[in-house]
């Protein structure tokens, strides 16, 4: 008979079958909200959604009808409030310097462990604590945990009910903080996301619009995936016509396309970008656009890696190189051909000299560069009053002219004019360009036009007889 149990005994057994049962459907109730929340992650396109789902999931084994979700901003020391639901505070706002405050979430952030409290305990706080009050309505049960990442309390997840007190009890706390984990690793990872998505939503809002810089997106097959308005500029097709076509036949002339395919495949075998290099590429109508080309390789875990070309249209840049080398070179004719001397000196030595500058000194022209022009002038003063002349009409006219005397190398000297202008006139520095004009027999014509007028005059004023001289109408 000993062996039959009590009815004391039964009732404990059976107590203990109904907590056992609760415990179990309560451990059911919390993975399926884990779950929920984990699945959740995989499924929402962008952290509110998150939020909402995660406020339905915890709705089906808590009272959620006053929730917030409040994250932590540690380097501003703040708070915000991304997700909230409530029946008397229709908003919370963004609270600065949240350490100073006397909020229940600025406790749980600062002490990174769980809090239940009532109004009674929540006003006894508040009066306690010489910091800022909160500007929230107190519940009479308030029931918060921390959302920790790495051991770091990221933010905060509560709920609170105004009117009943009993409404939550340690059970509901131990529910909120077993699925806090969980909510903290999905509200981690679909941030990580978003902010991904934003980042390469900027890129490619800055590839887009960035302009005479030609971007194409494409496969490891060549299929191309992205094409931006400067590819529609510079090639001549648009987004439309290029999305879903090989770059080899959009693009690349049949005389580079073997070249491209082995370009590829390296890139294929290595996940190393070819060199980049200047390509004459092809644009729709068949003509050629010059391009300097690199390429980029982004991969990602788990997904296909995906190859980007970067083209800068030289187009402009080679039309500007050929005008000046047309424009070079009409001046190099100019050069030779001209019937002066014509020289460039940086600091007064000469840098370029032109043939007749050769023939009027004698000097071969590997002779002259590079050396001072003082070897040119007969003495120092006559070199330094040029120098004092020339940059003194430099600075007041912007080109300066004086006469002044070389010495050929075979030693004979002769009459020189000499015209100076600056590439620059704020800085004489960066070069002159001169003209020398051989001015010596002009010099020895006026010597003599000017010794046979001394010689009539001499004559003139020293005749015996009277000298008159008359025009063709007998007028004196």
């Amino acid at each position: 008979m000993s062996d039959v149990p009590t009815y004391e005994e039964l009732e404990r057994r059976i107590a203990l079958l109904e907590r056992e049962s609760s415990e179990r459907q309560r451990h059911a109730k919390i993975n399926s909200v884990l779950f929920a929340i984990s699945s959740a992650v995989n499924t929402v396109s962008s952290l509110e959604e998150l939020y909402g789902k995660i406020h339905g999931a915890l709705g089906t084994i808590l009272d959620t009808e006053n929730f917030y979700i409040a994250l932590y901003h540690r380097e501003k020391d703040a708070v915000t409030f991304p997700f909230c639901i409530d029946t008397v505070d229709a908003h919370y706002p963004s609270v600065i310097e949240v350490s100073k405050t006397s909020s229940l979430t600025a406790e749980v952030i600062a002490t990174g462990a769980p809090l239940m409290v009532t109004k009674k305990e929540i006003l006894a706080r508040n009066s306690q604590k010489h910091l800022q009050k909160p500007c929230c309505t107190p519940s009479e049960i308030w029931l918060g945990v921390p959302l920790k990442i790495r051991n770091s309390v990221v933010g905060v997840m509560a709920v609170q009910h105004y009117h009943d007190r009993n409404r939550y009890d340690q059970t509901d706390l131990d529910v909120l903080l077993s699925v806090a984990d969980q909510v903290a690793i999905a509200l981690d990872r679909k941030q990580a996301e978003d902010a991904l998505r934003r980042s390469e939503a900027r890129f490619r809002s800055l590839l887009q619009d960035v302009g005479s810089v030609a971007v194409q997106g494409y496969d490891l097959n060549g299929m191309t995936h992205y094409w931006n308005r400067a590819s529609e500029q510079v090639y001549g097709y648009t987004a439309g016509e290029a999305l879903g076509r090989n770059l080899e036949e959009l693009i690349i002339p049949p005389e580079m396309q073997e070249d491209f395919r082995r370009g590829m495949q390296y890139m294929i075998d290595t996940r190393k970008p070819v060199k980049a290099s200047e390509l004459l590429l092809m644009r729709k109508d068949g003509s050629r656009v010059p391009v300097f080309s690199s390429h980029v390789i982004v991969e990602h875990p788990g997904q296909a890696a995906e190859l980007f070309c970067i083209d800068i249209d030289l187009t402009e840049l080679k039309d500007r190189d050929e005008a000046l080398r047309n424009s070079a070179a009409h001046l190099q004719s100019i050069f030779r051909a001209a019937p002066v001397g014509i020289g460039v000196v940086v600091d007064r030595k000469f840098q370029q000299v032109n043939e007749k500058l050769c023939t009027m000194t004698g000097y071969e022209r590997q002779e002259l560069l590079g050396r001072l022009s003082r070897m040119l002038y007969v003495e120092d003063a006559d070199f330094q009053h040029v120098g004092e002349e020339k940059y003194r009409q430099i600075h007041l006219y912007g080109t300066g002219t004086v006469e002044t005397r070389w010495q050929r190398k075979d030693g004979v000297v002769i009459d020189v004019l000499l015209s100076s202008t600056p590439f620059d006139s704020a800085d004489i520095f960066k070069g002159v360009t001169f003209t020398a004009l051989d001015i010596t027999a002009r010099k020895e014509t006026e010597k003599a036009l000017a010794d046979r007028e001394r010689y009539f005059r001499a004559l003139f004023e020293n005749a015996g007889d009277a000298i008159f001289i008359e025009n063709h109408q007998d007028r004196i």
